[in-house]
């Protein structure tokens, strides 16, 4: 449950820059086709833009400051301006080139730019279908974005955390898509984005779309292809592949309802969970588990088609899996037990050879078919192992990735520490689970409201003041659960202290996290 308190105040700067963004993506499968191009400016002087091609003219405008425009068919090569509709003279800079400037070269100089997979639109993962987050439209610019402006958008990422991200050291890489409800933090070395088609068969995300999503506060410095959604940030990622300008920055909170997400995610694994999976999966199949032993075992689908689950009581160190007859299956659900998880010094095989890149041919339909779903964990460690397929574990508090990788997407809570070289790979979870019924998610109805004061009504420059958030549950039954306030302090004001009278407060997400909040609870937070 998540509240913004927005306090508007006006400001008028005498010279703001005349500033733009552009960005590539692919329109065909190779690197000799024409490209797209997604655009937006700011602070044109006469209010309107063009785009301008060298050598052919104005290819689009007049367009308002902050709208996004979208070119198809630009041949490569192009030599593109943004400049004032009004008088051509006034040129925007770029500030999503590595060098800011007002011309813009169309390229594409690295092989295999196009290759891009994109996880399925409408599937379980995708926060849009589901409703818990919006689309991008002109009225709702906070929605996610995915390149082509008049596509459905897709929400569906590689890696979904519920929580914060902190890579503490080592480079690694999420292939595809990104999002975290809380703040993300990393050096160099870390890439979001970019995959690596043609040694691993995980192939690149598209480009021009929201592929990094932070609710809190961004702090990167690592490399980027696709589009940034963030809503503060200390540092922001340089961008690469195409030109170095596969996306664009946009610096708006995101429209997405991370506690409803989340919920859902819960209501799915415990569904699928061995107490639930046989009224919420009716007809489902059982696999063969055959301990060898302590640290292999067999998991036999034994040809079945439609779901076929095993269960796991529990994952510890130096345990490896060999899956065997699976092809037949349409979904493979592994179920796993146990608070602690931990995948170190073993490895997954396939009908007892080692699932090793390039991923493709059967061991992309088994890993793209697989779930596994830890229903019980709240601890998760992985070092130096490689997951075949998609990971589901909502319930968790603490994550550790210490490298190796997960060949799929994963869903985490809490807080997620990354350290060596850890990747999350491009492939996405297209099993077949069309025969269960996974109950919606049921939040309960809590009217809350949230009031703001200050001290000093007419406060003077070295004033010390404060500023008094409260927060109220206006229910008398319902408890407000996972309870968030945003609250950033205005420009022009610096933080002292803050002293909230329940849960915490991030001074620079603006975030205070209140957690449990009772029905016709109170609580309030005080800003020096």
């Amino acid at each position: 449950m998540f509240f913004a308190l927005a306090i508007a105040f006006v400001s008028s700067p005498l010279l703001a820059q005349f500033e733009a963004q552009m960005a590539q993506f692919c329109e065909g499968p190779t690197e000799g086709d024409a490209t797209g191009i997604l655009v937006v400016a700011e602070n044109a002087p006469s209010g309107e833009w063009e785009v301008f091609r060298v050598g052919v003219g104005v290819i689009g405008g007049p367009f308002e400051n902050g709208e996004y425009v979208q070119f198809s068919g630009v041949p490569l090569g192009s030599f593109l301006q943004v400049r004032d509709a009004a008088n051509e003279s006034e040129l925007a800079v770029f500030i999503n080139l590595p060098t800011p400037d007002n011309t813009f070269i169309s390229q594409f100089p690295v092989t295999n730019a196009c290759q891009e997979r994109e996880c399925n639109v409408r599937d379980y993962f995708d926060l849009v279908e589901q409703e818990f987050a919006g689309g991008f439209s002109a009225s709702n610019e906070g929605g996610i974005l995915f390149a082509d402006l008049s596509l459905p958008h897709n929400a569906s990422f590689n890696a979904l955390i519920f929580g914060n991200f902190t890579n503490t050291s080592g480079g690694g890489s999420v292939h595809g898509r990104m999002a975290v409800e809380g703040n993300f933090t990393s050096g160099s070395g870390f890439t979001i984005g970019e995959g690596n088609p043609s040694v691993i068969g995980s192939l690149n995300s598209r480009m021009a779309s929201d592929n990094l999503i932070v609710g809190g506060n961004l702090d990167f410095s690592g490399g980027m292809r696709g589009n940034v959604l963030f809503n503060t940030a200390t540092s922001l990622p340089g961008f690469i592949s195409v030109g170095s300008a596969s996306g664009i920055y946009r610096n708006i909170s995101p429209d997405v309802d991370w506690t409803a997400a989340r919920n859902y995610f819960e209501v799915i694994s415990t569904s699928l969970a061995p107490s639930n999976i046989v009224n919420s999966c009716v007809g489902a199949n059982t696999g063969l588990v055959n301990v060898i032993d302590a640290n292999n075992i067999e998991l036999d689908a034994e040809n079945q088609s439609g779901i076929v689950v095993f269960e796991l009581s529990s994952v510890g160190a130096a345990q490896s899996f060999d899956f065997i007859n699976t092809s037949n299956a349409d979904a493979i659900i592994v179920n796993v037990g146990g608070s602690t998880v931990v995948f170190t010094a073993g490895s997954i095989a396939l009908d007892g050879t080692t699932i090793s890149p390039p991923y493709t041919g059967s061991k992309q339909d088994f890993i793209e078919k697989t779930l596994w779903n830890f229903y019980e964990a709240t601890e998760f460690n992985l070092d130096g192992y490689g997951i075949m397929g998609s990971v589901l574990a909502p319930f968790t508090t603490d994550v550790e990735f210490i490298g190796g990788d997960i060949v799929g997407q994963g869903i985490f809570s809490g807080n997620v520490t990354k350290s060596g070289g850890f990747d999350f790979l491009n492939f996405c979870f297209n099993g077949d689970l069309d025969i269960c019924e996974l109950e919606e998610a049921d939040l309960p109805e809590v009217d809350l409201a949230v009031s703001k004061t200050i001290d000093i009504s007419e406060p003077f420059e070295g004033d010390t003041i404060v500023f008094t958030v409260t927060a109220q549950n206006l229910s008398n039954e319902e408890d407000g659960e996972s309870v968030q306030v945003l609250d950033q302090l205005p420009s022009g004001y610096t933080f002292i202290s803050a002293t909230p009278s329940v849960g915490t407060y991030d001074e620079i997400s603006g975030i205070w996290d209140i957690g449990l909040l009772e029905a016709e609870g109170e609580a309030t937070l005080e800003i020096e």
